[in-house]
């Protein structure tokens, strides 16, 4: 058979090894000379491999498009895009800048506030204005980066963006149902909340919203609701959450009205092209606070009350009021310490998935496959008598998710028991990653992308230097590239280090030839040369250069620069023993070892910073030289030991994923992220946003 095969033309057979999967390749590679030729040869096989090496998706496939974007997309070849999709891989590994710009914010920031599709968006703190910038890529150059103005007629509560496949934008206001009432008394009036449709670039009214602006929900309570808002597809999902909102005054109204029900969390699911509801219910408060989508017709809502993620489909047809609504599959999360509560989980997986080809997104020639993203939960914890009048404070737990691994599971856990809760044990530790982020700022959720999150410390606005961010990469081809990497740049950290070590021995004869002869030049009436050359510990050639670290795999922490501290890139590594400055002064300067040793001490630190930046964490290798060992069991963190009743340890979670430092530090308050970027915050004495320095590295 394998005759007949190689019988084909090579364009052919190329064809038909593009339909294989990336993990069938090196056993092609391997069968014979003539495959493994066309295997390399193959820019259209070499294209797809680099596709899913990335986790992303050719925007070709995804079906036509409007004629502007699809020329610009078929105006670059294949080979085009691989060296595009090459280059954009070597960015995020060495984190590598392709231009650096501040964006000045010329107005006062409320607490709304979106990154998406390459457009950051913005609240005004009067609260009936947004403003969004499309942000440029990296071969922008200097073209000026220009706000938008939307202006709205009613108090704006919250927003979402669906940028990717409808340039919308969905704005949630609230406003006095009945609009005669005088405006003293409008905080004890019921209020109505609706949601309306834009087109974003225009800023009119979106072309397929039948129904726009929509009628959502009233209320009558102290305060608007905090709002959650995804748009996917034809689809949107709403979460009304009053508790978190309302602060002491939630609990204020239930002492006052001891005969009333407080409000409840209410979840709507809606058409919002023909405005049809689809399905609504409410929880008890302190449920839910946030939404993710998993696909176009399943969507995944944190109980935190119930301590557990529940995952609903969007029903094809409304549902009638004797209907109930059931979740497809509910996962609990790990068991929390005795007297602890959960007061609010927020969430976020980006991009999003899609149900219908993307205008925006066309543009690219490809983009990040949104199954492949990774889902982040910010879970905050606090003792159970804080929540009354602080429910913002607390410890913050970070749980890392594959949106492809949750979507596995509805497939293999409920195929019997729908209803059945399942335990954090039985579902989570094999595809899950906590971090406690009570080091990082967590005031924002925007700070994953793809298959990346971005972490950055609280003490860097602090420090004298600033501080590195870390970017944790979650994608399996990201993990095995960067283990290589390493075992590479180590193999050649190890031969500049041996010879570093026969050039400083021989450097030593030199200046100890020197030394013997100024003593003999001394004894002897000789010219005394002035400063010996040993004067303090400092300068003791013994002393060694070590790489150090403090940096647990389960907590986020890195040093500021005045401790030159990196992690340590393994516990065997014995760095040779330098000449001090002092020492090096005897050694003639035309001797050529002394040049050589210059060129090997950069050439050390390079590289041994360079090991200091990258690790991995997690995952398995037939070599453990080039595998940092995953945090053991009983080093977790003492935030995890106070807020789980979790014994075995097994909330870490084993999600394999790779680490980089970058190479600058920053003294910024926060970091966000999107595929192409990353953005620093600074904020003002009284938290105001004041600039936004934007990093592009592809």
């Amino acid at each position: 058979m394998s005759r007949d095969l190689l019988s084909l033309p090579a364009e052919l057979v190329a064809c038909i090894l593009l339909h294989l999967p990336l993990s069938s390749l090196p056993s092609v590679h391997l069968s014979c000379r003539t495959l493994h030729t066309i295997l390399e040869s193959s820019i259209s096989i070499q294209y797809n491999k680099w596709l899913e090496i990335t986790g992303c998706i050719d925007n070709e496939d995804e079906g036509d498009s409007d004629a502007d974007s699809t020329t610009a997309v078929a105006s670059l070849s294949t080979k085009d895009k691989l060296a595009l999709l090459q280059a954009k891989f070597r960015s995020w590994d060495h984190l590598a800048l392709a231009s650096s710009r501040t964006i000045q914010i010329y107005h006062r920031p409320s607490g709304i506030y979106d990154l998406t599709g390459g457009v950051y968006l913005l609240g005004s703190e009067e609260g009936r204005e947004l403003y969004w910038v499309s942000l440029p890529d990296g071969g922008g150059g200097g073209a000026p980066i220009r706000w938008h103005r939307v202006p709205a007629d009613k108090a704006i509560v919250d927003m979402g963006l669906c940028i990717y496949e409808h340039d919308l934008l969905g704005i949630v206001s609230t406003h006095p149902t009945d609009q005669t009432a005088p405006l003293s008394t409008e905080r004890s009036q019921t209020q109505t909340i609706q949601l309306s449709f834009l087109h974003l670039p225009t800023n009119q009214p979106h072309r397929l919203a039948q129904i726009n602006p929509l009628v959502i929900d009233t209320y009558t309570s102290p305060a608007p609701p905090a709002i959650a808002l995804e748009i996917v597809g034809n689809h949107f999902v709403l979460v009304l959450s009053y508790s978190f909102r309302l602060g002491l005054g939630f609990f204020f109204h239930q002492n006052q009205h001891q005969n009333q029900p407080g409000p409840q969390d209410k979840v709507f699911i809606y058409n919002w092209k023909t405005g049809v509801l689809l399905a609504q219910f409410q929880k008890p408060a302190r449920s839910y606070s946030s939404v993710v989508f998993l696909t176009p017709s399943l969507f995944l809502l944190p109980n935190a009350r119930e301590n557990q993620l529940e995952v609903y489909r969007i029903p094809r047809s409304p549902l009638s009021q004797q209907e109930e609504y059931k979740a497809e599959m509910i996962l609990s999360l790990p068991r929390l310490s005795a007297e602890r509560i959960i007061s609010s989980i927020s969430c976020r997986g980006e991009p999003a998935p899609s149900s219908s080809p993307s205008t925006n997104n066309h543009k690219k020639p490809f983009t990040s496959c949104p199954y492949s993203s990774i889902i982040i939960f910010n879970i905050r914890i606090l003792p159970a008598e804080m929540f009354v009048g602080l429910p913002l404070l607390g410890n913050v737990s970070t749980l890392i998710i594959q949106r492809q691994s949750l979507i596995d599971l509805l497939h293999s856990l409920n195929v019997q028991n729908p209803s059945h809760i399942h335990t954090y044990g039985s579902w989570g530790p094999p595809i899950t990653r906590w971090f406690t982020s009570s080091q990082i700022p967590t005031r924002w959720i925007t700070t994953s992308a793809s298959t990346r999150l971005v972490f950055i410390p609280s003490s860097a606005p602090d420090s004298d230097f600033g501080s590195p961010y870390l970017v944790c990469d979650f994608n399996p081809c990201a993990v095995k590239w960067t283990r290589k990497r390493k075992g590479e740049v180590r193999a050649v950290w190890m031969m500049v280090r041996n010879r570093l070590k026969e050039v400083v021995k021989g450097l030593r004869q030199i200046w100890l030839w020197e030394e013997e002869m100024r003593e003999k030049e001394e004894e002897e009436g000789g010219i005394h040369i002035p400063g010996a050359w040993l004067d303090s510990e400092d300068d003791d050639p013994h002393d060694a250069l070590q790489a150090q670290s403090d940096l647990d795999h389960g907590q986020f922490h890195i040093h500021s620069r005045d401790t030159e501290s990196y992690p340590d890139p393994d516990s065997e590594f014995d760095a040779p023993h330098f000449l001090p400055s002092r020492a090096l002064d005897l050694v003639p300067m035309d001797d050529p070892l002394r040049d050589e040793y210059a060129q090997l001490r950069e050439r050390y630190d390079d590289l041994l910073e360079e090991l200091g930046r990258m690790w991995t964490v997690g995952g398995s290798s037939s070599s453990n030289t080039n595998t940092d060992a995953d945090a053991d069991s009983s080093l977790l963190p003492p935030e995890f030991q106070q807020l789980f009743d979790d014994p075995s340890g097994l909330i870490r979670g084993s999600l394999p994923y790779a680490a980089r430092l970058s190479p600058g530090r920053y003294r910024w308050d926060g970091v966000l992220m999107d595929e192409e970027r990353v953005l620093g915050i600074t904020v003002s004495f009284f938290s105001f946003l004041d600039d936004v320095h934007m990093l592009t590295l592809v």
